[in-house]
């Protein structure tokens, strides 16, 4: 799957993780390339592994914070991301 994603138009960058055996990547894809992605690379993985793959789409967050108490809020760091 990362071979096959990493010659796919859009992806920045493909690597396999997980617990070593193979089974996952992360592909980080421009947001304008993601439907031609899932609407290509399963029937090309499918292909050549015979299996079906599974794809669950994520945005880039902020990520974990610490919360103000008081106010349920995150304190303002300067530090801002954007998710789609």
């Amino acid at each position: 799957l990362q071979e096959i994603s990493l010659r796919q138009p859009g992806v920045l960058g493909c690597r396999m993780t997980g617990a070593g055996f193979g089974g996952c990547v992360i592909s980080l894809i421009r947001d304008g390339s993601v439907r031609e992605y899932l609407e290509k690379v399963p029937g090309l993985y499918r292909g050549v592994t015979g299996h079906d793959p599974l794809f669950i789409e994520a945005s880039p967050s902020a990520g974990a914070k610490k919360l103000d108490k008081r106010t349920g809020s995150a304190p303002d760091t300067g530090h801002s991301a954007t998710a789609r």
